[in-house]
């Protein structure tokens, strides 16, 4: 299947989200099944691409203390309003549109159901390109 990292990574935590949320909601068993199989399926090349978002961040941000003897990290940031962070979204929406292979098979959208308590409009739309039907 023919799809862009940005995909991927977008799915990867859109799955995230639904399998960990998996008691509240109410999707059928093979449902559940097959997003957790696409979940190990897009985990690698979801993992590259965060660890290049990573690096993005750390080139183009500062790491952040939690005191001021700079001994207790709490991550790398980009300030918001500096002008990093034009360059942190023009890059990162560069490696988001590069094109990916994935060898996946859509999940029937049967197969997950039609029920309020399932998947949420905004997790349909992440998962789109992994969706037929």
């Amino acid at each position: 299947m023919e799809t862009t990292l940005g995909q991927i990574h977008d799915a990867y935590r859109a799955i995230k989200d639904v399998l960990e949320g998996v008691k509240e909601r109410t999707i059928p068993q093979l449902g559940k099944f097959r997003l957790a199989k696409l979940h190990r399926t897009l985990e690698k090349q979801y993992a590259a691409t965060e660890d290049r978002r990573a690096v993005l961040i750390q080139t183009l941000g500062e790491e952040r203390f939690f005191d001021e003897a700079k001994t207790q990290s709490r991550g790398w940031g980009i300030d918001e309003q500096g002008p990093n962070m034009v360059k942190y979204i023009a890059e990162w929406n560069a490696i988001r549109e590069e094109a990916a292979t994935v060898d996946a098979t859509p999940i029937p959208l049967a197969a997950l159901g039609d029920n309020e308590n399932g998947l949420k409009l905004v997790e349909f739309r992440l998962l789109d390109r992994f969706i037929e039907g």
